[in-house]
C-alpha cells in the first residue's frame, strides 16, 4: 500500500520559522499551504531534515482546503532556535 492507495494529499515542501517563534515550554500553530487538502482530513507529519532536541512537530488538523495547521513546540529550556528551510512532509487522510 503507497499514499496513491489513500483518498488525502501528499505533500512535500519546507517550512522556516524565525528564532524566538515560539516560547520555552510553549506550543504554536502555524498554517501552510498544502494542495489538495480538505476541511476535516486527518493530517500527518514527518521531518525530513534534523531539529533541535527539544523542537517538536506535529500536525494539526485543515481548517481551510489547501491549507494544513502544524503544531510547534518548543521545550528546549530557552528560545526556540530558527529554522530554516526545514523538509517536511504532509500526509492527509479523508
Amino acid at each position: 500500500m503507497t499514499t496513491t492507495d489513500l483518498k488525502g494529499a501528499d505533500v512535500s515542501g519546507s517550512v522556516s520559522f524565525a528564532a524566538g517563534a515560539v516560547a520555552n515550554g510553549r506550543c504554536r500553530d502555524f498554517s501552510v499551504t498544502t494542495s489538495g487538502t480538505q476541511v476535516g482530513d486527518a493530517v500527518l507529519m514527518s521531518l525530513r531534515g534534523a531539529v533541535a532536541d527539544g523542537i517538536v512537530f506535529s500536525g494539526v488538523r485543515v481548517a481551510v482546503n489547501n491549507q494544513s495547521i502544524i503544531k510547534m513546540c518548543n521545550f528546549t529550556g530557552g528560545a526556540s532556535p530558527a529554522i530554516t528551510s526545514l523538509p517536511v512532509r504532509l500526509v492527509t487522510f479523508d
